[in-house]
């Protein structure tokens, strides 16, 4: 018999929390999934080149920073990293969500949680709040994605 591994139990379980919310219609989830590896592919590119630029700012700003005592700056390096990891997910599931594959989906989710991570990290309520409503949207599509 085979053994569903943790991750996969994990999302199912935040799959279930998502199941108490209505369901969209279909003449709502088909525009979504046809649009959805367009997103990915339009924000997977503008998140790489505003995270490389990110990079390349702290890389010049972080000495100055540590010699005028500016604190954090590290901190901030870190949502840059996942800013990058995020984009890259949703370069990586463009793709795939074109051919309607489940690894895409998946690449979405594993995306959108670094951005979920950053926002907790960052106590954005905003960007926690609209993370979650992806989430939603995340789960409302995902029986399309079976390949």
């Amino acid at each position: 018999m085979a053994k569903k591994n943790s991750i996969n139990n994990y999302i199912d379980s935040i799959g279930n929390f998502f199941s108490v919310f209505p369901d969209l219609s279909k003449g709502a989830t088909q525009p979504i999934i046809s649009i959805i590896p367009w997103l990915a592919l339009i924000f997977g590119t503008l998140g790489i080149a505003a995270a490389v630029v990110g990079l390349g700012i702290f890389t010049i700003i972080e000495p100055i920073a540590q010699v005028t005592g500016v604190k954090r700056t590290g901190f901030d390096f870190i949502f840059v990293l996942l800013s990058l990891v995020s984009s890259a997910l949703l370069l990586s599931a463009f793709a795939k969500t074109q051919r309607k594959e489940k690894k895409g989906w998946q690449l979405l989710y594993y995306s959108e949680s670094a951005a979920l991570l950053s926002d907790v990290l960052s106590k954005d309520i905003v960007g926690i709040l609209l993370s979650l409503l992806v989430f939603y949207i995340l789960y409302q599509i995902r029986s399309y994605y079976t390949k």
